[in-house]
């Protein structure tokens, strides 16, 4: 450890036994493994057991907390010497020193590296420490009234994400660090509405899509296909007229200027998502899909669980906003109609729904026709209504387009609403009988 980083230590500890009463706020910066150098890291630690002890902090407290000792009144004197002037000022200088030794440390382990899997590990740690540790962010009920009518008489107004289908984007506010969950059945349109929602947010926002399950090539196919509207069998037969070469060089084009990265990601791990977002500085982030990530726990349940909860934090701390597919568990085959997927219909961990700032449920309108309309049903929604949206679904150009709920669907639901309010008209205004025991004086006969 450099003298600097020891002066740095001593000079914080001294600042605090001068004034005491402004430990709190630095207590919430730095914690005793900040104060590697050993007397200097004893006394924090001792600080910060008599703060959170409602116990002052002076001379007496911190000898009968660390103990008799002819040693400490020295260490007091040398630490008071070397008081700083503004606590949090050096507080924050210490933690860029930390770091910097921290990486630097990294930097060299990674240089000693015996194999590329070490080497991964490495790089995430570095990544980590490279965005540093979160620390409370503490606001008084005053100061949070006062910007909230600072934002509410703002002329600026709120810039939402824009997923590209008007019937979310009007109930939906999302933000850099929101988790969103779009589930749906195997060949339901799940990765078709994810990369398509991607090609409109990178159009803004610098877009990072892990894919688990496809290819880079059958991706792109996708995309150029429902960019073009050249039918994507001719693009995977080559049977292209010049028309047709003419709108995909266009594409491509228009392809080529969002800022959007596709990335392999099989056998990636929450952990290595979270490394390369942050070296590659993503802010929307598309996981294609959940539970194919590598993840801690001794079952499916308990990996989900882990895995859900992890790409959860990584929005919030580092305001990444996180759009995670999700298979849904296929409803029980039997003669009558299957029920629409419900938000319990996650497959193998209900903490994915949680988790979720909002959650979507792509499903076709007929179960037994594949080709049929979409259904996007807004299931879970914290900032506003949920809703149910009706996608076209074109296969042929793989493009995915809001409609107007069809007439026979329209009626059918509004007839349901009718039945189920005469039914409930016809239960309120029922007579009620109550059998009385024999023997009552109650009965006349």
């Amino acid at each position: 450890m450099s003298a600097s980083l020891e002066a740095l230590q001593w000079a914080l500890c001294g600042a605090a036994l001068r004034q005491p009463q402004g430990f709190g706020q630095l207590a919430a910066l730095l914690s005793p493994e900040d104060f590697p150098a050993t007397i200097p890291e004893a006394m924090w630690s001792a600080m910060c057991s008599l703060h959170f002890a409602g116990r002052p902090i002076d001379r007496l407290t911190l000898k009968l907390e660390l103990g008799d000792d002819e040693a400490w009144p020295l260490a007091f004197d040398q630490a008071e010497s070397s008081a700083c002037s503004d606590p949090v000022y050096y507080a924050q200088l210490l933690q860029e020193q930390l770091r910097l030794d921290r990486l630097k440390a990294k930097g060299t382990a990674l240089g000693f590296a015996e194999n590329l899997e070490e080497a991964d590990k490495l790089l995430a740690e570095l990544n980590r420490v490279s965005a540093g540790r979160s620390r409370a962010d503490v606001t008084s009920a005053a100061n949070a009234a006062q910007e909230f009518f600072d934002r509410m008489e703002s002329r600026r107004k709120p810039d939402y994400l824009k997923t590209g289908i008007d019937g979310l984007d009007r109930r939906l506010y999302l933000e850099l660090g929101d988790f969103v969950v779009i589930g749906g059945y195997p060949k339901a349109g799940k990765t078709l509405i994810g990369t398509q929602m991607a090609r409109k947010l990178a159009e803004r926002y610098r877009v990072g899509y892990f894919f688990l399950e496809s290819s880079k090539e059958k991706l792109m196919d996708r995309a150029m296909s429902a960019m073009s509207r050249v039918p994507m069998g001719k693009i995977k037969r080559r049977d292209l007229n010049e028309a047709e070469w003419k709108a995909l060089n266009d594409a491509g084009r228009r392809f080529s200027a969002l800022q959007l990265d596709i990335i392999n990601a099989a056998g990636m791990s929450v952990q290595d998502i979270q490394a390369v977002s942050l070296n590659k500085r993503y802010q929307v982030v598309f996981v294609d899909y959940l539970q194919l990530l590598a993840a801690p726990g001794k079952g499916l349940y308990e990996q989900v669980t882990n895995i859900s909860k992890g790409l959860h934090v990584m929005g919030r701390q580092h305001g990444i906003a996180v759009f995670a597919l999700a298979q849904l568990s296929r409803p029980e085959k039997s003669g009558a109609k299957p029920a629409p997927p419900n938000l319990s219909s996650f497959r193998e961990s209900g903490q994915i729904e949680q988790d979720a700032d909002a959650a979507m449920l792509l499903y076709p309108s007929d179960p037994k026709d594949n080709r049929s309309h979409r259904i996007l049903n807004l299931a879970k929604n914290k900032e506003g209504e949920s809703c149910r949206l009706y996608m076209e679904f074109d296969g042929a150009i793989q493009s995915m387009r809001e409609i107007p709920e069809p007439a026979t669907t329209q009626l059918r639901r509004e007839l349901g609403e009718v039945n189920k309010r005469l039914k409930a008209e016809a239960k309120a205004e029922q007579v009620t009988f109550e059998n009385l025991p024999g023997g009552s004086d109650d009965i006349p006969f």
